[in-house]
């Protein structure tokens, strides 16, 4: 990310005629993530973002795509931690739907129209989640996180308040190399409709799923009751994406309604 400026600038609100919602950006300079790609109904999918605005990006006849991911900010502008999350690629209602979902994610971030809804965002520190939710309207709750993989097993469990949430496991097969897109995030920010561009620098590897299970936890947590209403309790994702050493620069929260 050369000619960026790395940190945490101090946010200001911006005047109610502006369509910037806040000022501020922060700078992850070296991140891991796992990312597992699953199809679930159109219906549930759409049932969870009733009110939002939105509508799923993806259309695989009556299935479209959400995705869980744990990530891991090693060196960050407010401070290491881990967060996790569960995300649905959307579209604003109105829009058509582009001519091919993939190479939309992969245009120029300020061409792009895919971006992703996050349902659930647990995170491990007080920082992270105070500035997500204040400045970006992010869903984040406190959470505890563990993330382990070694070549291509994988590890990764979300607990809070001493239950868990979820558990993501096992061995994927042999992989090919990606780059990782740019992510385009729309949020609610005082009953407006935001996005937030989050660039991203970096390599990954795509693999097929092979064991990898998610297994859901045992409570009433709200985002056990999301992934329970997708169907992801014991199923496979088709695809699981992992990458190292990223770094990424999260953008002020612009409004787009």
């Amino acid at each position: 990310m050369t000619g960026v400026k790395l940190g945490l600038t101090t946010p200001t609100p911006m005047p109610s005629t502006d369509k910037s919602a806040l000022s501020a950006s922060i700078n992850y300079r070296d991140s891991a993530c796992i990312n597992a790609f699953f199809p679930v109904s159109v219906e549930a999918a759409t049932s969870l973002l009733k009110g939002s605005g939105l509508k799923p990006a993806f259309a695989l006849g009556s299935h479209t795509l959400v995705v869980v991911s744990i990530y891991e900010h090693k060196r960050c502008a407010i401070g290491a931690h881990k967060e996790a999350g569960l995300v649905i690629p959307v579209l604003p209602e109105g829009e058509s739907l582009p001519l091919s979902n993939v190479l939309d994610l992969y245009l120029p971030i300020n061409q792009r129209r895919i971006g992703f809804f996050p349902l659930d965002l647990p995170v491990t520190s007080e920082s992270a989640l105070s500035t997500g939710r204040e400045l970006w309207g992010l869903p984040r709750f406190p959470a505890e996180i563990t993330l382990a993989s070694q070549r291509r097993q994988i590890h990764a469990q979300v607990r809070s308040d001493g239950e868990t949430l979820f558990t993501l496991t096992g061995e994927t097969l042999p992989g090919i190399p990606v780059i990782p897109v740019n992510l385009l995030i729309y949020t609610q920010v005082e009953r407006h409709l935001t996005k937030t561009k989050v660039r991203l620098k970096g390599f990954g590897k795509l693999y097929p799923a092979g064991t990898v299970r998610l297994t859901v936890g045992e409570t009433d947590h709200p985002m056990t009751e999301h992934l329970t209403r997708l169907g992801l309790d014991e199923k496979s994702p088709a695809l699981v994406m992992r990458a190292e050493r990223l770094q990424m620069l999260m953008e002020p929260a612009a409004r787009i309604d």
